[in-house]
């Protein structure tokens, strides 16, 4: 890339110089004056400086106004590849920007030269001959502040007039933008749109001084080109004759409006649930979340440049769509802007002021949020004097910075959510429109929520124990909460967590299994807390862990890479299935020693031994009781 760029820049090095080393011939006494019997044309070529810094970051993009055609330079410009030029992947750029729209008037007509009381001439532009609107004129001189400055036998110098507009353009730059773009629609004439070469030409213009202003550009261009006066016929760089045939090169920035949206489990997990928190504070593309959960959604939204009322916005609109396994919550959707892209540098907050600077609706079947920018609040994007830029006067608006919008949805406690490698997903669309274009421009971003579950098959040594009498509790490890839940048609969905173990659910296995969906990637301990009688409980609990890894595919909206889950049951591996969405493992009761049961012989027996002990017992009291009644008698 480095000799790409060496070569490149050798290239336009050559062709600079080939534009400004045109022969210094004097010109002959036709060429020297104005033939005032021509017409004169104006050419524009548009070319993409963005696109031209991002790929050759070291090249000096300035190129000599000299107004003459350089077909060099055309044709690195405009061709749809670089000639003998490719990137490093092999791929071929195009650095014209087609569709943009100059408009044209002209405001002046040359003044002939007059000789004053000592003796000198020079160049002058007239506002008071000719035929331009009366108003048209007023109008311009009072923009350019005309009127406070001196004049030389009614006309102004080049020099005043480019001193004039550069003034103002530095000290009110989008005011006098704007104001000049409204003085070339209502009283000038539009030039074609450039283009797949990023050219437009209008010919047999009367000779004069034009203002020259850019109206109309596609949605991408981020930055429009000041307006500019340019004389038709004009000097030759070399000073030797006069071009009647003026090619200008304007430049334009661009780039076009973005769209991140990112997800994060709710204040349980982030210790935040105000919506203020920094977009890194646990904020991803994919999360894993348990059935029940609250997750806190971001769109981020970078607001493309706004240099004038060309390239104003006129709509923006997001749209947010929930997969059937996850559900809006009534929280307020929150609006904020921000001047940088980590968000931490809050410039305004809409949020309670919906209906003034935004809406928000919902579909029918509530899985569809619409969250649209009113006319106040397009208007305080494109001319807020609020927010001042570093480089520029305050009527920029809030071009340039980033909107953000907060909201928060559950994973739902039900069937409709999906488990394992096929997540959740949650899809945002913002579609956008700029003042002078007919179309609608729409970008993607989305979000993926991964959910897991397990499947315990029960069983018994002997097959002849009864499952409803199983119960189990699973404590999550990794957050300090045990599971509770609600059994739909044999199946066991999460429904939260609490902090006490008689609080939770005792899960009971339904025809030999135990099936729970709605669980996250996290550590789990499974314990047995009842089986049937006559069966040994377990006497430890079972560890569980689910963990999720980077998959060897990537999503084709926000391009993160997919997730796949494994899973170890007491620290060993085993396969997963259902797509990586359930874990199965298994649980044997064996029976329990037991001692003799009431009404066995073992208990006849010792009723028996009993009743024997106390019959001999009897006798022996009876007889010693005869043997002292025998010895009282002898005495």
């Amino acid at each position: 890339m480095k000799r790409i760029k060496r070569t490149l820049t050798a290239v336009m090095a050559f062709v600079m110089a080939l534009a400004l080393s045109v022969p210094a011939f004097a010109a002959t006494v036709d060429t020297a004056t104005v033939d005032t019997t021509r017409t004169a044309s104006l050419t524009v070529y548009k070319y993409d400086k963005t696109r031209m810094q991002e790929i050759y970051a070291d090249w000096d993009f300035t190129t000599p106004s000299t107004g003459l055609y350089n077909d060099e330079l055309v044709e690195i410009l405009s061709s749809e590849e670089l000639p003998n030029f490719r990137s490093e992947n092999n791929q071929s750029y195009s650095y014209s920007i087609r569709g943009v729209e100059f408009t044209y008037v002209k405001v002046a007509d040359f003044y002939t030269p007059l000789y004053n009381s000592e003796n000198w001439t020079q160049d002058l532009y007239s506002f008071d001959v000719g035929t331009q609107s009366n108003q048209l004129i007023s109008e311009f001189k009072d923009l350019l502040g005309l009127n406070q400055l001196a004049t030389i036998e009614s006309g102004y110098t080049s020099d005043t007039l480019i001193d004039a507009l550069n003034t103002k353009l530095a000290t009110k730059h989008l005011q006098t933008k704007n104001a000049l773009e409204g003085l070339a629609r209502t009283y000038g004439t539009a030039m074609p749109l450039t283009d797949d070469h990023g050219r437009s030409q209008v010919t047999g213009l009367p000779l004069g001084l034009y203002l020259v202003v850019e109206t109309r550009v596609p949605d991408y261009v981020t930055a429009t080109v000041d307006p500019f006066l340019v004389s038709l016929p004009m000097t030759t760089i070399d000073g030797t004759e006069w071009n009647y045939d003026v090619t200008v090169y304007p430049k334009n920035e661009t780039g076009l409006a973005t769209l991140d949206k990112t997800v994060r489990e709710a204040a349980a997990d982030t210790g935040n649930n105000n919506g203020s928190a920094l977009i890194n504070d646990g904020y991803a593309h994919a999360v894993s979340a348990s059935a029940g959960d609250k997750l806190e959604y971001q769109i981020i939204s970078h607001i493309p440049t706004i240099t004038s009322t060309a390239n104003y916005l006129t709509t923006y609109t997001f749209e947010d769509t929930l997969s059937a396994g996850l559900t809006f919550t009534e929280d307020p959707v929150s609006v904020e802007v921000f001047s940088d892209a980590a968000c931490t540098q809050k410039l305004t907050n809409w949020t309670g002021n919906s209906n003034h600077y935004y809406t928000t609706s919902f579909s029918e079947d509530g899985k569809t949020m619409t969250v649209d920018l009113t006319s106040h609040g397009l208007t305080a994007i494109n001319v807020s004097r609020t927010y001042h830029h570093e480089d520029s006067d305050p009527e920029t608006g809030y071009s340039g910075c980033y909107m953000r919008l907060t909201y928060s949805a559950v994973l739902n406690s039900n069937s409709t959510f999906t488990l394992g490698d096929t997540p959740n997903n949650n899809a945002a669309q913002l579609t956008w429109k700029r003042t002078n274009t007919a179309h609608f421009d729409t970008l993607q971003s989305d979000t993926h929520v991964y959910t897991y579950g397990i499947d315990l098959t029960k069983q018994f040594s002997d097959n002849q124990g009864d499952y409803s009498n199983v119960q189990f509790n699973i404590y999550n490890e990794t957050d300090e909460y045990y599971l509770t839940g609600t059994l739909i048609s044999g199946v066991y969905y999460v429904t939260g967590h609490v902090e006490d173990a008689e609080d939770a659910t005792a899960f009971v296995p339904w025809n030999g299994h135990l099936i729970i969906k709605g669980m996250e990637n996290d550590t789990y301990t499974v314990t047995e807390i009842q089986t049937d009688a006559g069966y040994t409980l377990l006497d430890h609990a079972i560890t569980l862990s689910i963990a999720q890894e980077q998959s060897y595919s990537n999503c084709g909206i926000c391009w993160v890479d997919d997730i796949t889950a494994t899973a170890t049951v007491n620290d060993e591996t085993v396969s997963m299935t259902q797509g990586h969405a359930i874990v199965p493992f298994t649980v044997i009761n064996t029976r329990g020693f037991t001692l003799p049961q009431t009404g066995s012989y073992g208990m006849w027996m010792f009723t028996l031994g009993g009743v024997l002990l106390l019959g001999a017992g009897a006798w022996l009291v009876l007889s010693r009781k005869r043997e002292s009644d025998e010895d009282a008698e002898e005495e």
